[in-house]
């Protein structure tokens, strides 16, 4: 899937999913890899009725619950993620990583309107683990994947741009 239009300056090619708990409102975080930026991302969920695109994605989280494992889903249409398009309003800043080196060449997406997704939704992706089945835990740790973001860093000299009026 491809994504182009104001302010982006170029298309964006879908490449991969990857999911950041982060806070309960917003965790849901949709990876592009662009030639000349390294990533871009969509955020902005809440809680509310069944993500119907999301389905896809948590009916198989059972299957990968544990670290390592991987699972194919067969004709997935990325753009079923994706708000309705007269909701597609959002606005990009140049960022940084959340995950360590926290490097800067990151343009964030932040759509405008939330996606909603259901409590059953959540608590499947609250199911993932950090560990290999089996393995023995750090004492401390519940092996449970979560808790595991960047807290929010100052704008400083952002400019962040907005794709409506």
């Amino acid at each position: 899937m491809r994504l182009w239009g104001s302010p982006m300056e170029s298309p964006s090619l879908l490449c991969s999913f990857r999911f950041f708990f982060n806070q309960v409102f917003f965790f849901n975080f949709v990876t592009f890899i662009h030639p000349t930026v390294n990533v871009r991302k969509l955020k902005n969920m809440e809680i509310g009725k069944e993500h119907v695109g999301l389905k896809a994605v948590t009916e198989i989280l059972q299957d990968i619950q544990y670290k390592g494992k991987s699972k194919t889903i067969p004709c997935f249409n990325p753009n079923t993620l994706l708000p309705d398009p007269l909701l597609r309003d959002y606005w990009v800043y140049e960022g940084s990583l959340t995950i360590p080196p926290c490097s800067e060449g990151v343009t964030w997406i932040l759509f405008r309107y939330p996606l909603t997704i259901s409590q059953l939704q959540i608590e499947e992706f609250r199911r993932l683990r950090t560990h290999v089945k089996g393995a023995e835990l750090v004492e401390g740790c519940d092996g449970i994947l979560g808790d595991n973001f960047r807290p929010t860093q100052p704008l400083s000299d952002r400019v962040i741009r907005a794709a409506f009026q």
